[in-house]
C-alpha cells in the first residue's frame, strides 16, 4: 500500500538551510564538505534536515544574517525547538548523516601522484588543517551522543559530492554520488 501524501511539500536546502516537518515533506540537498544531518521520529512520521556548513558558531566568524542551519550547534537548537513544537524529545529521534567530503583535495590526480613523499607529507599536513568536512562530522557525532540520538546510517567522507533526498512520510533517505574513478 502506498503511504505517500496527496500533496507533497518539496524543499531544496541550500548551504546553511534547515527544514523540519510532518508526513507530507520531501527535503533534498546537494553536499560537498557540508554535512546533511537528518533526524527522524519513526513512530510520529516527523523529521527534518539541516545542511551544516561549519561545526560551531563561536569558532568561526558569524553574522546575524547567517542561514539558520549553517552551524551544527545552531542546527541542534533548531531540531530541539522543532521537536518540542510537536511535543517530542530529541532522544526519540534517529539520525542519518551524509556528506563531509574533502572537496579541496583529490589524491588520485596526476599532480598529486607526481609529488615526492616529502611533498605529499607537507600537503597532507596542510590538508588536515583545512578538512572542514572531517571537523563537521566529528562535532555532529559528539552532539548526537550528547542528545542520545542513535545513528541509523551514514555515508561520510571521501572526495565526492552527494545528492541527498528525504521523504518524511516513510522515513526513506536515498543518496546519489558519482562513481569513484579507478
Amino acid at each position: 500500500m502506498d503511504h505517500s501524501p496527496l500533496i507533497v511539500k518539496d524543499f531544496f536546502l541550500y548551504p546553511g538551510d534547515y527544514c523540519f516537518g510532518s508526513n507530507n515533506f520531501r527535503i533534498r540537498t546537494l553536499l560537498g564538505s557540508c554535512v546533511a544531518l537528518i533526524l527522524l521520529h519513526p513512530e510520529k512520521k516527523l523529521g527534518g534536515m539541516s545542511h551544516i556548513m561549519l561545526p560551531e558558531r563561536k569558532k568561526y566568524h558569524s553574522s546575524v544574517n547567517d542561514r539558520p542551519g549553517k552551524y551544527a550547534d545552531d542546527s541542534f537548537k533548531l531540531f530541539e525547538a522543532s521537536a518540542k513544537t510537536f511535543k517530542t524529545d530529541l532522544s526519540e529521534y534517529k539520525a542519518k548523516l551524509f556528506g563531509g567530503a574533502n572537496m579541496f583535495t583529490n589524491f588520485k590526480t596526476k599532480e598529486y601522484q607526481a609529488l615526492s613523499d616529502d611533498e605529499k607529507n607537507v600537503y597532507s599536513e596542510l590538508d588536515d588543517r583545512i578538512q572542514i568536512g572531517k571537523k563537521n562530522i566529528e562535532f555532529i557525532k559528539q552532539m548526537l551522543a550528547f542528545f542520545n540520538i542513535p545513528i541509523l546510517s551514514e555515508d561520510l567522507g571521501g572526495i565526492k559530492h552527494r545528492k541527498v533526498y528525504l521523504t518524511v512520510w516513510d522515513g526513506e533517505v536515498w543518496m546519489e554520488k558519482p562513481i569513484e574513478d579507478s
